[in-house]
């Protein structure tokens, strides 16, 4: 999908997406992805982690293993936490939070349509890249979350329940950071994404992973799916009778920052957060109404 770059009066701004959209982006996240798996000398490797930690503000207390521990630039940015470092809100109608980050959106969509920013809106069919499936969230609603450099990048399960269906879309690999957002237009759905279709006591939720400039993979926990499936182009995975994941189980995870999006039906969720909230993987971000 070709999508639409609005360029703003200020001339640097015009020059930052010049380029961006010159930018060999898949290219560059391949080469990205690959650096991030070769393994570095010890010392090496923990110099460059720390200068990283640094440089985004990153948590290692949080962190499993010491920054000595990883081998792999990939390694640190797939990490896990220490146990008890993301506790659970205990309340069974609490909607928890499925990744670390920022919530950039969050509201209603109206006639099958979602907010961006700026007032642009796009089509959740074409952002879930399943018309039956999409009519059902056409007057739901949404929470938009921006995962950056430092944060967590591990995906979890919002609501004890099941995944029914994977839908893989293909696309760009632009960034998804607030610049991005309010720049170019149809973002989301321009971008390569994987959507996961669960089955909850909310109904049937969405929860869209998209891919980004960097993020060279998007890992699923429950599922093995063979890199070359996703080279051959859009596919869908249906899972008959449902692959049952516990609240707050891990899904899968980005290697490197991206954006989640989590959808429901009609008058099932109350959102209790709102935009510009920093939020963390097992808070409540609303509950079921």
């Amino acid at each position: 999908m070709r999508l639409s770059l609005t360029f703003p009066v200020d001339g640097v701004d015009q020059l930052l997406l010049a380029l961006l959209k010159l930018l060999p982006k898949r290219l560059l996240s391949r080469l990205t992805g690959r650096l991030a798996r070769v393994p570095l000398p010890v010392p090496l490797n923990e110099k460059f982690l720390r200068v990283y930690g640094k440089l985004f503000d990153v948590n290692f207390e949080e962190a499993a293993c010491a920054p000595y521990e990883y081998r792999t630039l990939q390694d640190f940015f797939t990490r896990k936490l220490k146990p008890g470092t993301r506790p659970l809100d205990p309340d069974p109608k609490s909607i928890l939070c499925p990744v670390d980050g920022r919530v950039m959106q969050v509201g209603t969509i109206e006639e099958g349509k979602l907010l961006q920013a700026k007032g642009w809106r796009f089509a959740v069919s074409e952002l879930l890249g399943d018309a039956q499936r999409a009519t059902l969230f056409a007057h739901g609603t949404a929470c938009t979350l921006y995962l950056s450099p430092a944060d967590y990048h591990r995906i979890h399960m919002p609501l004890t329940g099941s995944v029914e269906a994977l839908q893989y879309l293909p696309g760009h690999l632009y960034p998804v950071n607030r610049f991005s957002l309010n720049r170019i237009r149809d973002l989301f759905i321009g971008n390569e994404r994987i959507v996961l279709f669960l089955r909850t006591p909310a109904g049937l939720a969405a929860m869209v992973l998209v891919g980004a400039t960097n993020v060279g993979r998007i890992r699923i926990a429950f599922d093995e799916i063979p890199r070359a499936r996703f080279r051959k182009g859009p596919f869908q995975r249906s899972y008959p009778g449902g692959i049952g994941v516990a609240r707050g189980e891990e899904l899968g995870c980005f290697e490197l920052g991206s954006t989640v999006i989590l959808l429901f039906e009609q008058d099932l969720v109350r959102w209790t957060l709102r935009e510009g909230d920093i939020t963390r993987v097992g808070r409540t971000l609303g509950f079921i109404a």
